[in-house]
């Protein structure tokens, strides 16, 4: 069977069963501890985000919405706890765009958080949202990980229905970022001129300018966004750096399960497939390029505020 053909039917299923799961719907719950709270990564495209998804639940100390979950909106929670057991990320494994194949593995829940946050959400919604998380940390007596970055630019939506949620923004040095992106539009697009992944309000008013000028654009609005919800609703928030990350991992993720009050780690880290990729694949006319959009964008004013003089700072 193709792959276009199989994600039809895959989209199909989706379709059919994209409700809330019945055992949602009864009275308002309650997160039995302040550490069952939410947490949500974002961040840009190709800043690292899945590597730092997996890292953290491999040890084994969070929840997760597994592909089969977000396959079967309405039975999710009832799958959260029958297959409790499979849902183990023992070693980190190799992703496609954010992708992590398996039934039992990681998921970005695309449509299923597009259908939940992409707008203001009714009192019933609210409800039947929260319930859904709560039951998930009940059955797995841990906070909810997710990692998805459209919710980058949703961020008041979900504080709206999570008030107590805790968000990790990752982030890696622009050049980097913007040159990954680029190369996957290449890659994957198989058109650098063409849009892929996050895309931030008025980006439309950028689609003429030069493809290497979009993606540090995306890079730094998206980053900006996230800081202007930091900033307005002073909400639980961890900031990390992908290229941290990769130095000392061990370090990285003990700090962050001590900003969220959980316990010290105790599974070994996965080090092999923590590898930083900030190299120059660009030729140098590109990237010479990519360097005086970034002091171009910066020399805007991005909200009044330099980002950094350094192009190649995080």
């Amino acid at each position: 069977m193709e792959i276009t053909s199989f994600k039809k039917i895959l989209l199909g299923v989706q379709r059919t069963f994209n409700f809330y799961d019945p055992l949602t719907r009864g009275v308002d719950l309650n997160f039995s501890s302040v550490l069952h709270y939410p947490v949500f990564i974002v961040g840009t495209p190709r800043s690292g985000s899945t590597l730092l998804y997996q890292l953290l639940i491999q040890q084994g100390n969070f929840a997760y919405i597994s592909n089969l979950m977000a396959l079967m909106p309405s039975f999710m929670v009832l799958s959260a706890r029958l297959f409790k057991k499979f849902q183990e990320v023992e070693k980190v494994k190799s992703s496609k765009y954010g992708y992590i194949p398996g039934a039992f593995s990681p998921s970005e829940a695309g449509v299923l958080f597009q259908k939940w946050f992409d707008s203001k959400p009714s009192l019933e919604s609210k409800r039947l949202i929260r319930n859904t998380f709560i039951l998930i940390s009940r059955y797995h007596e841990a906070p909810l990980l997710t990692k998805n970055l459209k919710n980058s630019l949703r961020l008041a939506n979900i504080y709206t229905i999570f008030p107590e949620a805790r968000f990790i923004h990752i982030t890696r040095k622009p050049l980097f970022n913007a040159q990954s992106i680029l190369l996957t539009r290449r890659q994957l697009m198989k058109d650098e001129s063409l849009w892929w992944s996050v895309a931030p309000e008025n980006h439309e008013k950028i689609l003429k300018e030069d493809p290497l000028y979009q993606v540090l654009w995306q890079v730094m609005e998206i980053n900006k966004q996230i800081k202007k919800f930091q900033v307005t609703y002073e909400p639980s928030y961890i900031e990390i750096s992908y290229e941290n990350l990769c130095a000392n991992p061990k370090k990285e993720i003990n700090n962050i399960y001590k900003e969220l009050g959980l316990l010290t780690p105790m599974n070994n880290l996965d080090k092999e497939v923590v590898v930083n990729n900030n190299q120059i694949v660009l030729n140098p006319e590109e990237w010479e390029k990519l360097s005086c959009f970034y002091k171009k964008l910066n020399a805007s004013d991005f909200e009044g505020k330099s980002i950094s003089s350094d192009p190649l700072a995080g």
